[in-house]
């Protein structure tokens, strides 16, 4: 597994999901969807969704947040939500 595919999984499993910022910032990765891509290939369960949010200069953006399978099915069902 590529080092920035073992430094996203990671990440994931850590804090539950992963946006293309924050990719770039902890785990210095400029091609996240690309990075998911390939830990798809090796099998690993994940979804994503389009999100909407605003930048620094309060432009609207959308980018697309991903999260582990596994883990969002055992938050979705668990009493904690």
């Amino acid at each position: 597994m590529k080092p920035q595919c073992e430094k996203i999984l990671r990440f994931m499993e850590l804090y539950g999901s992963i946006t293309p910022n924050e990719a770039k910032d902890v785990c210095r990765c400029q091609r996240l969807a690309s990075r998911i891509r390939d830990l798809k290939d090796l099998g690993i369960g994940i979804d994503g969704k389009m999100e909407r949010g605003v930048n620094a200069d309060g432009d609207p953006v959308r980018y697309k947040k991903y999260w582990l399978k596994e883990v969002r099915e055992l938050k979705a069902g668990s009493e904690w939500n």
